[in-house]
């Protein structure tokens, strides 16, 4: 048996904790992968989520953060195999990022589905008079901009635009 084979469980844990440090400490996605997934979990917090929202959500975090291991999985081996560059291997790394990046894709459709409807109603909450004061501040500002803008200068002196 190959010195690094194991049997022992606890030993299969410790080298599966070493592989998720291995992959938070070199790759710098998974840095903000994390950050991402603790700004949402922070967000669902103060919202007070269902256990549902939080079954998806974790579901969802779990995914992106899955896909990232393998991802680096995949490209340590191949710069393993190939150190050197090669079509084949450059393919074999483009296919495991884009794997992430769908993941990743999904789960920025997922949060918003999840925290969008309650985020938005506790802004609606505490904006009331958001719309208003809105548009007594854009109406002036965008006729200011207007008036300042080269077109508008040249149409109001009557020159060519």
């Amino acid at each position: 048996m190959p010195i690094w084979k194991t049997n022992s469980l606890g030993r299969s844990f410790r080298c599966a904790f070493a592989g998720i440090h291995d992959v938070i400490k070199i790759g710098r996605n998974a840095k903000i992968q994390l950050a991402i997934a603790a700004i949402v979990a922070a967000t669902g917090f103060l919202l007070s989520l269902s256990q549902t929202d939080w079954a998806i959500l974790s579901l969802t975090i779990g995914i992106v953060i899955a896909a990232e291991s393998a991802n680096t999985a995949i490209e340590f081996a191949v710069d393993l195999a190939s150190p050197e560059h090669h079509e084949l291997a450059r393919r074999s790394k483009d296919a495991a990022a884009g794997a992430v990046l769908v993941t990743a894709l999904i789960a920025i459709v997922v949060g918003g589905l999840v925290l969008g409807p309650p985020l938005y109603e506790v802004i609606r909450q505490f904006t009331p008079h958001a719309r208003k004061s809105a548009t007594t501040f854009v109406r002036p500002a965008a006729l200011v901009a207007m008036d300042l803008s080269p077109t508008a200068q040249r149409h109001q002196y009557g020159l060519p635009e």
